[in-house]
């Protein structure tokens, strides 16, 4: 009986990437904020990251 629920499940599609990044990409949307904008505040956090990994 599980191994019958969990073929099922696994044979199942999932989720395509852009529905599981849809309600990120709205949020972004809704933001305001160019792609540039976003790009420096990854690069920024990714920076902060590293110079804190080296200390």
């Amino acid at each position: 009986m599980r191994s019958s629920f969990l073929r099922e499940r696994l044979d199942r599609p999932g989720p395509t990437f852009a529905e599981i990044v849809a309600p990120i990409a709205e949020d972004f949307r809704r933001s305001g904020m160019t792609e540039d904008e976003l790009d420096a505040l990854i690069e920024q956090e990714r920076q902060a990251i590293w110079d804190e990994s080296q200390r």
